[in-house]
């Protein structure tokens, strides 16, 4: 998203980027199209990102406040992702040719048992949990 001064959640979305790809080569992210813009004093961008990339069927259309995602873990807990997203503002004029620095969160939590020793489980209760939902991009 693209802006001047103070952000608030009915700023206008720039999307020129929505749902880009990027590939994180084990140092940097690379995104498959450059995308370039000005640098006209005063304005500010903020960057949302999640991982792993899912397709726009599942990215909530909409044109202000924080991207949102629809989200439903495989049932195979093998063909389970962790689902991670951040965000992060920056001068564009500041940031012109750097990269951005993204503090990325968890948005899932994955939850093992294991006893310690021999024994039979008869059962165990969870109680509180989600099978799928919508994940504001960026927040924790």
């Amino acid at each position: 998203y693209l802006y001047e001064g103070e952000w608030n959640d009915t700023k206008t979305s720039w999307s020129s980027m929505t749902n880009a790809k990027f590939i994180f080569d084990g140092n940097l992210m690379t995104g498959e199209n450059k995308v370039m813009w000005g640098t006209v004093s005063g304005q500010n961008m903020r960057v949302y990102a999640y991982a792993p990339y899912i397709n726009s069927q599942n990215l909530a259309q909409q044109v202000t406040g924080a991207p949102k995602l629809s989200f439903t873990p495989e049932t195979d807990v093998t063909e389970q992702v962790d689902l991670i997203g951040a965000s992060a503002v920056v001068s564009v004029a500041e940031s012109k040719g750097k990269s951005i620095a993204l503090g990325f969160r968890h948005a899932l939590t994955g939850i093992k048992f294991r006893a310690g020793f021999a024994c039979t489980v008869k059962s165990v209760m969870i109680s509180g949990v989600y099978g799928s939902g919508v994940y504001s991009i960026g927040e924790g």
